[in-house]
């Protein structure tokens, strides 16, 4: 068993209650990101598990202009082809963010190798794009007729593609 108490030796309890005041207060304030065309670069691109404990890819993209700047988009696509999400739809993506320059058949490719390979490969990418290239991105936000039976409500369904690519 780890001991955690160390941790709360040092705290501040007013500054930690404020800070917790703070954070409530942000997320009360929060409002989705409505569809539309951003400009993005991208801030974050690793391999991680989705809720269901499948392997996907986690891209960050944080918005540089206008109105929503600051805001982050976040894009969570598995590697196999149950979800709007896929292994499909993150090939192309991948593919539209180096601009065309490696095909979605070599992405998928990539994609369907031994997971620390993938991880290899995104890190890669990542790092040859990042700091170098920016991007409009569409975001289109749809509501599903479908409901969700776990949560009772409608599933939220978003579709991202990248329209045009930029030197940074």
């Amino acid at each position: 068993m780890v001991d955690f108490r160390k941790f709360q030796k040092n705290l501040n309890k007013k500054e930690v209650e404020k800070l917790e005041k703070e954070h409530q207060a942000q997320n009360n304030n929060y409002t989705p990101l409505p569809s539309g065309t951003y400009p993005v670069k991208v801030q974050k691109m690793e391999v991680g598990k989705s809720s269901w404990g499948t392997d996907q890819i986690n891209i960050d993209f944080l918005i540089t202009e206008e109105e929503h700047k600051g805001q982050h988009i976040f894009y969570n696509g598995t590697f196999d082809d149950h979800f709007a999400h896929g292994i499909g739809q993150t090939a192309r993506l991948l593919s539209q963010m180096t601009d065309g320059d490696v095909k979605e058949g070599t992405m998928i490719y990539y994609l369907t190798q031994d997971v620390d390979d993938v991880k290899d490969f995104i890190l890669d990418l990542y790092q040859t794009i990042s700091g170098k290239l920016e991007y409009d991105l569409d975001y289109d936000v749809r509501t599903s007729n479908k409901i969700n039976p776990n949560t009772n409500k409608p599933y939220i369904n978003k579709f991202f593609s990248i329209d045009a690519v930029y030197d940074a």
